[in-house]
């Protein structure tokens, strides 16, 4: 007579047949794809790979998801056969030890890492049946707990969605035969329901950490294909409804979040062959919507192209996208990678930019500013908030602002010009108090401002020796060999500083621009009263070669010229091209320049010199 540990063994290798990984993810069990789905870019959080300034809690390295345990449990969990070396004698003891060591439960949450294992392990179980009954019980022990504490320790929904929503229904999928486990089902759906119904904050929260974006993800999309395996979106229509709109819109974020080859922005590791080969995650997830999601997912790893007629053909979804409370917003020409892309991410002080030009990132990493007013050095610990949002045809504007110091803001703007394919970055010191500059504490603030923004990985810049202006690409072997040769990527036009480097200008405002020895771009200028200083980056390779000027004009207010404390007027020529920018740095009154009434806080046109016509691309007002 069986015993009921014999009888158990029995019912779970029949469900491994009837019901198996193969059945529930197919061709994603190859290389155990499914379960690493997103891991490579979650574990590069904790390693120079992330141009981030956060990492995830530390992992033993034995354990992480990067490590040779990780590997084998996913094996495992997609029913794949190990090798005589991947499966010692003692395993099912090696992962006790390792899962109780590094003591998950009681930590403090900084990643999701943890959770994931606890799912792999989950996913495993049904093939680890053949050790030790003690150590297969207490291995399910610790899955069981994990459970039982999430469930009961937080309210986080991205917590509660993978360490009870996942991890339950993959236990209840693979030992349906244990009572306790077919009893998790019920609450695991309950559980995955109550985060998608409120997929605002489910994908909130996921973004605001977007290294682990595609963990999440992933772990949804599972949930989603365990559940369709098992019938169960048949059985709750509700659990079915709200599964989608959640996966599209992590989806969507995935997409804009992507550039060449399935890399994700801050990340300068190794392709992420697990998210973007043919079973990878990314494909997956935009199956989910294959007429608009599909192309767009496709467009941005660098496999087809959006322009033209395809433009026409699929409805694309927006090409920007903005959280306020996740603080992050990506700006795209257009979902095509080849046409680069615009990410910044302002959660902490120092603001992350992922700038690319075509198929390349320019700058990615963390902002470092400096600033001294009056010989005071100010902190820059206060956090972002975003105080102008604007998108259309034309333009993908974004402008952020932070308290520097008790008298006087700090604010940043990205101007993304959507068929020029340039960018305006500027960075604004004005008074808290929003009267007119030019007070007299406003003329005796002496100002003086310094930013470093991080070069991607083999970016440098070359300046002209003539003017100020420089080029930001790659050499094709090193410089002082004789056949290097410079490869541009993107063009540089520091419009606060003077033209030529031989100025005899009076100008009450004086600025430089040069690549430092540790690969920055290091901009600095001065000025009295309050300080613009703004940058023209332009990714366009055509226009490269062309003759180019800038100036700065004059502002006027009731028929005289005011200070660039006050407002401030940029003119920018490339060929023919033409463009002028109004930047106003006090009370809102009526100014002319270039021929032009303002009365706004930011004004950007071209501007057609043979007709003196204006062609608006975006105005910023207090409205």
């Amino acid at each position: 007579m069986s015993t009921p540990w014999e009888k158990l063994i029995q019912q779970i290798q029949i469900e491994v047949q009837s019901t198996g990984a193969r059945q529930i993810f197919g061709s994603a069990t190859q290389g155990a794809a499914a379960y690493h789905w997103g891991t490579s870019l979650a574990t590069a959080a904790s390693n120079a790979s992330l141009a981030m300034p956060e990492t995830s809690q530390a992992l033993p390295s034995d354990a992480a998801l990067s490590g040779p345990e990780f590997a084998v449990l996913a094996k495992l969990a997609c029913d794949q056969t190990l090798d005589e070396a991947e499966r010692p004698i003692d395993l099912a003891a090696q992962l006790l030890e390792s899962f109780r060591q590094a003591e998950w439960s009681n930590s403090p949450r900084s990643s999701w890492q943890p959770l994931i294992m606890h799912v792999v392990l989950a996913g495993a179980l049904a093939q680890l049946t053949d050790t030790e009954q003690g150590h297969w019980w207490d291995l399910l022990g610790l899955c069981h707990e994990c459970v039982e504490q999430t469930h009961d320790r937080t309210d986080h929904p991205v917590d509660r969605l993978i360490g009870v929503g996942e991890l339950g229904l993959t236990l209840s999928w693979r030992l349906s035969a244990s009572p306790s486990c077919q009893r998790l089902r019920a609450v695991s759906i309950a559980v995955i329901t109550e985060a998608c119904d409120h997929w605002d904050q489910l994908v909130t929260e996921t973004i605001a950490q977007p290294h682990e974006l595609r963990l999440v993800l992933a772990s949804l999309l599972r949930c989603r294909m365990i559940a369709q395996a098992l019938n169960l979106t048949v059985q709750n229509q509700r659990f079915a409804d709200c599964l989608t709109p959640a996966l599209i819109e992590l989806s969507t974020w995935a997409a804009a979040l992507t550039g060449q080859d399935g890399r994700q922005a801050f990340y300068t590791g190794d392709k992420l062959t697990e998210d973007s080969g043919a079973n990878g995650l990314l494909i997956q997830a935009a199956n989910l919507e294959p007429e608009s999601l599909l192309p767009a997912m496709r467009a941005s790893c660098g496999q087809s192209k959006t322009g033209g007629k395809l433009a026409w053909q699929v409805s694309l979804p927006e090409s920007m996208l903005h959280d306020e409370h996740a603080k992050i917003a990506c700006m795209l020409p257009e979902w095509d990678v080849r046409r680069g892309r615009c990410i910044v991410r302002y959660r902490e002080p120092q603001t992350q930019w992922e700038l690319s030009a075509g198929k390349r990132a320019v700058f990615t990493g963390a902002i470092e500013t400096q600033v001294i007013i009056d010989g005071q050095p100010m902190q820059l610990d206060q956090d972002w908030e975003a105080t102008c949002e604007y998108s259309d045809d034309d333009v993908h504007y974004l402008e952020i602002e932070q308290p520097l110091g008790a008298d006087h803001l700090l604010q940043r703007q990205f101007c993304l010009i959507r068929e020029e394919q340039a960018i305006y970055f500027a960075d604004a010191i004005v008074h808290a108090d929003p009267s007119p500059a030019g007070t007299c504490d406003a003329e005796r603030s002496k100002i003086e401002y310094q930013t470093r923004i991080p070069l991607a990985p083999e970016m440098s810049c070359r300046f002209d020796p003539d003017t100020t202006d420089g080029l930001i690409g790659t050499w094709s072997a090193a410089p002082t060999q004789k056949d290097a040769t410079f490869r541009p990527r993107a063009l540089l036009l520091p419009l606060f500083a003077d033209e030529w480097r031989q100025s005899f200008s009076n100008a009450p405002v004086t600025g430089t621009i040069q690549q430092t020895e540790d690969e920055h771009l290091l901009i600095q200028s001065t000025g009295q009263g309050q300080l613009y200083t703004p940058l023209w980056i332009d990714m366009r390779r055509k226009r490269f070669t062309k003759a180019r000027t800038w100036r700065q004009l004059d502002v006027c207010y009731q028929l005289a010229s005011v200070g660039p404390d006050q407002a401030a007027g940029f003119r920018v020529q490339i060929g023919k091209q033409h463009w002028i920018m109004y930047r106003s740095m006090g009370e809102a009154v009526p100014r002319t320049f270039f021929g032009k009434q303002m009365i706004a806080d930011f004004y950007l046109a071209r501007f057609n010199p043979r007709e003196r016509s204006y062609e608006d691309l975006v105005t910023v007002d207090d409205s």
